[in-house]
């Protein structure tokens, strides 16, 4: 069961991220038409909420790992360090916080010798920062990756429909 809303028209892809799942096919073609409501737009009282994270080589327990790690700033010198409160999430990536309405920009720096893609799940984002390809015979089938050594800009917002509900 999947629960779809839509709020940008066009054709999106439904699909898992497991490589398993897409070689069995599970994937679709979701055509999102315009309803004449009005779409959530970003304005000025909009908060941005800016993160920097690198994906590198990282020590995790004594061995070399794959990871995400927040940085201070854009010059990715200064790695931002976590406190007692959220150090239980041992290897697991940034805590990223956000609030309806929000826009999230995420500066990303590839330090590994592969290109990489970053999906934000359940977000609002262009086709250009989905992350995915589409096989639909209509759509370019490239995705937007960040290659080894370069850094790219993500911008994803935060709608109404992921905050709570009326009985939370």
């Amino acid at each position: 069961t999947a629960e779809i809303i839509g709020a940008e028209p066009g054709t999106w892809l439904l699909t898992s991220t497991s490589k398993k799942h897409i070689a069995a096919g599970m994937q679709a073609l979701v055509t999102v038409r315009d309803c004449g409501l009005p779409r959530p737009t970003v304005d000025a009282a909009s908060k941005m909420r800016s993160y920097f994270i690198a994906a590198e080589e990282a020590d995790w327990l004594g061995t070399k790992r794959q990871m995400f790690v927040e940085y201070r700033d854009r010059t990715f010198k200064e790695k931002h360090t976590r406190d007692k409160s959220t150090s239980y999430l041992g290897a697991v990536g940034p805590l990223i916080h956000a609030e309806v309405g929000d826009v999230l920009k995420i500066v990303f720096y590839n330090k590994l010798n592969t290109s990489l893609v970053i999906i934000p799940s359940g977000l609002r984002t262009s086709k250009e920062y989905e992350g995915l390809v589409y096989n639909d015979g209509r759509s370019p089938n490239r995705r937007v990756v960040t290659a080894p050594g370069e850094k790219r800009t993500y911008y994803w917002f935060v709608p109404s429909h992921l905050g709570p509900g009326n009985k939370d």
